[in-house]
């Protein structure tokens, strides 16, 4: 049994937290193999390119939300 000061809070954030540690890289090498393999149509660059600006800008703020 847990004791007194056991938050069920701290743990699970702990626990995904862990888990985002794991599946995060897991599903980048995954793209970046998936993107090395696929020829896409050159109007695709433009996609591709602004969808890694906006995952970089949501990295960002996901890095500074309590700042």
């Amino acid at each position: 049994m847990p004791g007194d000061n056991f938050d069920w809070k701290i743990t699970l954030k702990k626990f995904f937290t862990g888990l985002a540690l794991v599946i995060i890289p897991e599903a980048l090498l995954y793209t970046v193999g998936f993107l090395e393999t696929e020829t896409f149509p050159p109007e695709y660059a433009s996609i591709i390119a602004v969808s890694v600006a906006v995952l970089h800008a949501l990295i960002n703020m996901v890095k500074h939300w309590n700042d």
